[in-house]
């Protein structure tokens, strides 16, 4: 009867694996990828509206900011003349307004993001490295008190010069300051969900950094590898990111057609999501739930160097199985 009973134990021990096993294959292949908009070049910067339910992204060489609304499928677009736009983010209660960058300008944008606008109200807020030929903003993100995080980078002839970039912080008495130098491409930033970690990613590094992170004062500090990508044997290289509720980094690899899914504490890789375009460029939580995973990819690095003609569109990955949190809005100060 002892012996009965402990083969019974055995068999229903092996069965549980096997149902195991089974439901984290199925976990691994339940989500969905859906191709959401058609091709646009060098799509980047996701960022969702809460409000309007739109989710806003940028193409950076066409000088587009550009809307998504998932309720009709449409796609508008408003020009801004400053320069190359690399982010844009919503303003804390000034619905129609958004916040952009566009070369080495901060600029104040009046667009509903309801029709194409060639020549939308622009307001130039601030300029950082004025004058220093190829120098412009990349990726950049607001972090929970309303204060814009934004870096800096340099591409002279269609190549990036390493190590020139800063990242700044900019507040809403739109003072600038320098948190990181040295900077050659500077990407994907977040926080965690009790900001005591910032999290930033400098491309051509392969790898994603933590700091910690003094949520009143700014302060980063104890910089340290959470990941490199080209160790994990990876392809192409990590671009934009975001973070799910349960305090795991989503990160895109540019050049590696891929999204990867991070534990931020140890580094290992819980989730490969494979694309069917090489340059995976960024990612943003939205839908009503903000549950659905928006991907933006590329074509091109540059207008005259066509890396994969299937790129530049947006995708949606639902049924993933995690959240994201609502993004925060650039807190400017009235009297702008």
């Amino acid at each position: 009867m002892h012996l009965t009973f402990i083969l019974c134990m055995f068999i229903q021990l092996c069965w549980t694996k096997i149902i195991d096993k089974s439901n984290t294959n199925y976990l691994k292949k339940s989500h969905s990828l859906e191709q959401v908009t058609s091709t646009f070049g060098l799509s980047e910067g996701p960022h969702w509206d809460v409000h309007s339910q739109k989710l806003y992204f940028v193409q950076i060489w066409k000088q587009h900011i550009c809307s998504y609304n998932p309720a009709t499928g449409e796609v508008f677009y408003a020009f801004i003349k400053n320069g190359p736009v690399s982010l844009v983010t919503t303003v804390e209660g000034e619905p129609g307004k958004l916040l952009a960058t566009s070369g080495t300008d901060i600029v104040l944008v009046t667009w509903n993001g309801e029709n194409n606008d060639e020549n939308p109200e622009i307001k130039l807020l601030i300029s950082v490295e004025k004058g220093k030929k190829g120098f412009r903003f990349n990726d950049g993100k607001v972090d929970a008190i309303g204060r814009l995080w934004a870096g800096t980078m340099c591409q002279i002839d269609e190549k990036n010069i390493p190590e020139v970039g800063s990242l700044y912080i900019i507040d809403e008495k739109l003072d600038p300051k320098v948190k990181i130098s040295s900077v050659s491409i500077s990407n994907g930033l977040e926080w965690s969900k009790d900001n005591k970690n910032f999290y930033f990613i400098d491309t051509t590094t392969n790898k994603v950094f933590a700091y910690d992170f003094d949520l009143p004062s700014g302060n980063i500090s104890n910089k340290r590898i959470i990941i490199d990508v080209k160790e994990k044997g990876f392809q192409g290289f990590p671009d934009g990111m975001t973070i799910d509720t349960d305090g795991n980094l989503w990160i895109a690899l540019v050049h590696g057609s891929k999204l990867i899914r991070v534990d931020p504490e140890n580094g290992k890789v819980l989730k490969v999501i494979d694309f069917p375009t090489k340059m995976v460029t960024s990612v943003a939580f939205g839908g009503v739930d903000l549950d659905i995973l928006y991907v933006t990819t590329a074509s091109y690095d540059f207008p005259t160097k066509i890396i994969d003609a299937k790129g530049g569109t947006i995708f949606a990955l639902k049924n993933l199985g995690v959240k994201g949190y609502p993004p925060n809005s650039f807190k400017l100060n009235k009297q702008f």
